[in-house]
């Protein structure tokens, strides 16, 4: 049963309506009503907006007092553009530009955004893993999940049918690093122009972007750290330099006219474009390395971390990862006590019960019963031993009865 109430919060009385809206929920609006009389016409119309709305099958009244223009996903589109621009980094931009260009618009761009349903999102999905890998059709379902958050922010839907599509599964926990010989090779046939870049990639873990972003201003060689800036996640972070990156960049000359530690030798500023180029797959071949990405130089630099059993949260933070599920890929690198802990099952009840005695220190096997009950430490030497048999209990400081304890075997 709805109702009125007068609202004086703008200063000006004016009377508002309460009621059920067709989920159930209680719903409070403003009017322009000067007396209740009116206001409660107000809130009869309402209600019999309510009820029509509920027969045609709407979520709330709103969807019968101001529908929402159909917009197709591709106009939509436009608008997620000018936004995922204004808050992602240009390397995220230009991979989410490319993806709706190339996958979702094509596929599912003519689809109305208030009505496209979970199996047409799923029949895109089935589709596109005939001719793509499991890994890029989980990106482009992200991004078109990513749309209809949005447009949930602006009320333009009611719901994200992507939530209901099954997603491909993708294992992350294959990760291809340089091996020892594999690093020879690469840097034997590194140029002198890239061979610093190779050795920082791999002993700090450095992204490509991060690399080449990189200035001398951010380079800290009394606290042997790194500012990494115009990170991933958008937050800086301080790398340690290890002695090798240390000496490297110690030793690297610095360009007169570029103020970035990495200088393109073609340009003489920093290098704006991807290191994962046609020079980098050429050094590959000539270094007899196959099926290597400049970002795997990343996954060295954890692996190594993890193989030396260095914990997980230091290495997340490290890397820079924003979740520890990121850096779980490197957990199955780490040495393992697992096969030391089964190995506890053999013992016996009694053989762990006699080593957890001789564990925990000598104050077990150093008493004995004496006199009334009373329990006594056995001195290193028998002469020092004193009776303490007899009636008194009570605690003490006194050096005489504590020292044969401390020193029992």
């Amino acid at each position: 049963m709805g109702a009125v109430f007068k609202d004086s919060r703008s200063g000006s009385p004016v009377w508002g309506i309460r009621f059920k809206d067709v989920d159930g929920r209680t719903r409070k609006e403003r009017t322009k009503a000067s007396t209740r009389a009116l206001a409660r016409r107000i809130l009869s119309e309402r209600e019999d907006a309510v009820e029509r709305a509920r027969l045609q099958g709407l979520k709330s009244v709103n969807d019968l007092t101001n529908p929402i223009v159909p917009v197709t996903i591709r106009k939509f589109a436009e608008d997620y553009e000018t936004h995922f621009t204004a808050q992602c980094t240009p390397s995220t931009a230009k991979r989410y530009k490319s993806i709706l260009k190339t996958a979702l618009l094509p596929k599912v761009g003519s689809l109305i955004l208030q009505h496209a349903t979970p199996g047409q999102i799923q029949k895109f999905a089935d589709e596109r893993l005939r001719e793509a890998a499991p890994a890029t059709v989980r990106q482009e379902l992200h991004v078109l999940s990513a749309m209809y958050r949005e447009a949930l922010k602006r009320e333009i839907v009611s719901r994200n049918p992507v939530k209901l599509v099954s997603k491909p599964r993708v294992d992350n926990q294959i990760v291809r690093y340089l091996s020892d010989q594999e690093e020879a090779s690469l840097m034997g046939f590194a140029p002198p122009h890239l061979a610093p870049i190779l050795i920082t990639a791999i002993y700090s873990g450095l992204r490509d972007s991060e690399l080449r972003n990189l200035s001398w201003a951010d380079v800290h060689f009394e606290e042997r750290q790194i500012i990494v800036r115009q990170t991933k996640s958008k937050r800086d972070r301080a790398v340690d330099m290890c002695e090798t990156v240390y000496e490297v960049l110690k030793n690297l000359p610095r360009h007169i006219r570029s103020a970035y530690v990495f200088t393109n030798p073609d340009t003489e500023t920093h290098y704006t474009t991807p290191l994962n180029n046609t020079a980098w797959d050429h050094l590959l071949v000539r270094a007899g390395i196959k099926n290597f990405r400049f970002h795997d130089l990343r996954h060295t630099f954890g692996s190594r971390l993890a193989q030396r059993g260095v914990p997980l949260p230091a290495i997340k933070e490290l890397m820079g990862h924003s979740s520890i599920t990121v850096t779980m890929r490197y957990a199955h690198m780490a040495p393992s006590d697992r096969a030391n802990a089964v190995r506890q099952l053999d013992r016996k009840p009694a053989e762990s019960k006699a080593n957890e005695k001789s564990t925990h220190g000598s104050t077990h096997g150093a008493k004995k019963a004496v006199g009334d009950g009373v329990v006594a430490p056995t001195a290193r030497n028998p002469s020092e031993a004193k009776d303490f048999s007899g009636p008194a209990r009570t605690r003490t400081g006194n050096q005489g009865i504590m020292s044969p304890l401390l020193c029992a075997n």
